[in-house]
């Protein structure tokens, strides 16, 4: 790779090191409990490979069949989080390279990808994508909805559910975004309270390029940011 893009690549990564650190100081947690999950969907193995060498290991996709892709170009400890709407025809070609899915968004997916997951002998990490804005674009359960099935999601022995997810409007302002985010930690939050016989959720994947500072301080333990990383770099 060209060494003036790998510099790119470096200064980025350090920027959003430090804009993540400095907005765990500000809510008093530490910056080892927030997981930077680089969205890659525009960028090519070569810059993924670029990544890797500058230490990341989490890495996200929304389209399965851009993942069929990279994945095998990959090292095998590459992390591969499956955070877009996941088509069911994709699921059992796309779940072997997925460490984990971000966006079960209907019982529909739920049970298959658990069914999957247990013919190939794997218990796949799990995050349930709930809707709290109005855009008909976004997917995922209302929080009545999750209230309602979260026993049963929670019986499907090919998931190990381990929290929520959550996407705030792209024209949000920073006010707007708290709100959502916050909503989503207080969801959360509560089905820990009501359902204290499952494992207990930690996880709150929430925030992109624009928004991760509030979702941070907001409790994200997940963060998905692609253009904050790749600025500056012809993709």
């Amino acid at each position: 790779m060209d060494s003036e893009i790998k510099s790119i690549l470096k200064r980025n990564l350090e920027d959003v090191y430090a804009t993540m650190g400095a907005a765990c100081a500000r809510v008093d947690r530490s910056l080892r409990d927030v997981t930077l999950v680089s969205v890659t969907k525009y960028v090519d193995s070569t810059v993924i490979s670029a990544l890797y060498e500058l230490g990341v290991r989490d890495f996200g996709e929304s389209r399965p069949q851009v993942l069929w892709e990279k994945g095998p170009k990959l090292p095998a400890d590459c992390r591969w989080h499956m955070i877009g709407h996941w088509q069911t025809n994709k699921v059992r070609r796309s779940l072997p390279f997925v460490s984990m899915a971000h966006s079960i968004d209907r019982m529909e997916l739920a049970e298959l990808v658990s069914a999957e997951a247990m013919r190939i002998g794997r218990r796949i990490p799990a995050l349930i994508e709930v809707k709290l804005v109005g855009d008909e674009a976004k997917h995922g359960f209302s929080p009545t909805e999750i209230r309602e099935e979260i026993e049963h999601l929670n019986r499907l022995q090919g998931l190990s559910l381990q929290g929520l997810m959550c996407m705030a409007s792209l024209e949000a302002s920073p006010v707007a975004c708290r709100a959502t985010f916050r909503e989503l930690r207080e969801l959360r939050d509560e089905l820990n309270r009501t359902h204290s016989t499952m494992t207990e959720f930690r996880s709150l994947s929430m925030g992109m390029s624009d928004d991760f500072e509030v979702a941070i301080e907001e409790g994200a333990t997940h963060i998905r940011v692609g253009s904050r990383l790749f600025e500056g770099i012809d993709r």
